[in-house]
């Protein structure tokens, strides 16, 4: 067995404990489930396409105030060292483009911003091949979401997958 798969089963079994607390959360997870299920564009798909805004940090399917499926994902500007400018990007969940692009100016969407990408490194981990590796272990489920975080100050990686109305969260090393 590798040891990738064993990370994988590892951080599975570590999921289903009872206690074992999320950063964070798929809003409606049951609704968002059927959504995807209708979704031609996969998460890792619009973390590559947001790539023309910035380096995505984070990423998630969500419903919007109509009940809409959008991909939402966070992506910063690194200048040098450090992140700059951070930006949330939307993709269209059936063509994979991207329909809508702003700047991040909320308190606490900037704090999480900040956080995920204090969480990814220098030079940033590249979630799209991480989101790419978990998929391939991960047979039958959908991702929908992906959030870098410090945990325990180990850099860490909230992996959300779905599986009909069944949102499980996988909490990964980021290496």
């Amino acid at each position: 067995m590798s040891h990738q798969r064993l990370i994988v089963i590892a951080a599975l079994a570590a999921a289903l404990m009872p206690g074992f607390a999320s950063g964070y959360e798929i809003l409606h997870p049951a609704d968002v489930a059927k959504a995807v299920a209708l979704a031609k564009v996969t998460l890792d798909r619009a973390l590559t396409a947001s790539q023309a805004v910035g380096t995505p940090i984070s990423a998630k399917y969500e419903l919007d105030d109509r009940s809409d499926l959008k991909l939402s994902v966070y992506t910063a500007k690194f200048d040098g060292a450090q992140p700059g400018e951070y930006r949330e990007v939307f993709v269209d969940s059936m063509t994979g483009q991207i329909v809508d692009s702003k700047l991040l100016t909320d308190p606490n969407d900037l704090k999480h911003a900040a956080e995920q990408a204090a969480a990814l490194g220098n030079p940033p981990l590249k979630l799209a091949d991480f989101a790419a590796r978990t998929m391939s272990e991960a047979e039958g489920y959908v991702l929908a979401g992906i959030f870098p975080l410090l945990k325990d100050g180990a850099p860490t990686i909230e992996v959300h997958l779905m599986k009909g109305s069944a949102d499980k969260q996988l909490y990964l090393p980021a290496k």
